[in-house]
């Protein structure tokens, strides 16, 4: 991941020096004087920038191993795409040598197809020996695979991420006032969950010391105290029109996540302003 992140580094600055003319007269020329080739050539550069770190220039930094990273911005959604390239699906063929692949399920094989395909998408070999490690913990367990799963996610999070639950009848539960709304966001802001942040912590089966999350704080009213529709109280209500409640504050809570670690905090009051007015449209 190391060489791979300095590999993306280096290929972001040989970008940058290749269009740097073009972004340079891209931004000094009106939007109605720039000729469609200045645009094409523009937004090819946009869109090999998508595979690249999108820091500035001045924080594109390369780094020495795994805690840097983390530290540096980018490097967590870097990692991410390395890991999903890694678990990601596999083409096999139906027929291998003539005969069945043993590496398709038999219930593909085994379908009825109207037009039978050539190949069939399955899980990576590393997605598979992670699922078979999880069914040997769930066995030591006791519990269930996906129960087991989330338990040893969560110890390795330091944390217990809360879920959205449905359930029949929810959307008949009148929208949450502000007042209520900003209670439950407060909720989770003062245990923790509202900051990504990470510090170093030893690893106790391995004594290694790695980037974590900072673990969330108990919630004195109980889990109950965070949940977005709560039971009715008395006073007057500012029910919700066109969509869920849960809409708005998901709205904010992904403009909250999308900004640069240095901006976090400088917006969550906004991001509650916003909330409000999205209320009371």
């Amino acid at each position: 991941m190391v060489k791979r992140w300095n590999s993306l580094v280096d290929a972001r600055r040989k970008l940058d020096s290749k269009y740097q003319k073009t972004v340079t007269q891209y931004d000094r020329t009106k939007k109605a004087n720039r000729s469609p080739e200045l645009n094409a050539a523009y937004d090819k550069y946009k869109a090999e920038l998508k595979k690249l770190p999108k820091a500035p220039k001045s924080e594109l930094k390369k780094v020495r191993n795994m805690d840097e990273v983390f530290r540096v911005q980018g490097g967590d959604a870097a990692f991410m795409d390395r890991v999903m390239s890694v678990l990601s699906s596999n083409e096999r063929k139906f027929e291998s040598r003539g005969g069945r692949n043993p590496m398709v399920p038999d219930y593909l094989h085994d379908v009825d197809w109207i037009n039978r395909p050539d190949k069939a998408s399955v899980i990576g070999d590393a997605y598979r020996q992670a699922l078979a490690e999880n069914d040997r913990r769930a066995q030591q367990s006791g519990l269930h695979l996906f129960a087991s799963q989330w338990h040893l996610w969560d110890r390795i999070r330091r944390r217990l991420e809360p879920h959205e639950v449905m359930f029949p009848g929810l959307h008949k539960i009148p929208g949450m006032n502000r007042a209520q709304l900003e209670k439950a966001m407060n909720v989770h802001k003062e245990a923790g969950y509202w900051s990504s942040v990470k510090e170093a912590y030893r690893e106790p089966t391995t004594g290694e010391i790695e980037m974590r999350m900072k673990p969330t704080r108990p919630m004195p009213g109980g889990p109950a105290s965070a949940a977005y529709f709560m039971p009715a109280t008395p006073g007057p209500r500012t029910p919700t029109q066109a969509t869920p409640t849960s809409q708005p504050v998901k709205v904010v809570m992904d403009k909250i996540y999308r900004l640069p670690e240095k901006e976090k905090e400088e917006r969550k009051d906004r991001a509650m302003e916003l909330l409000q007015k999205f209320i009371e449209q």
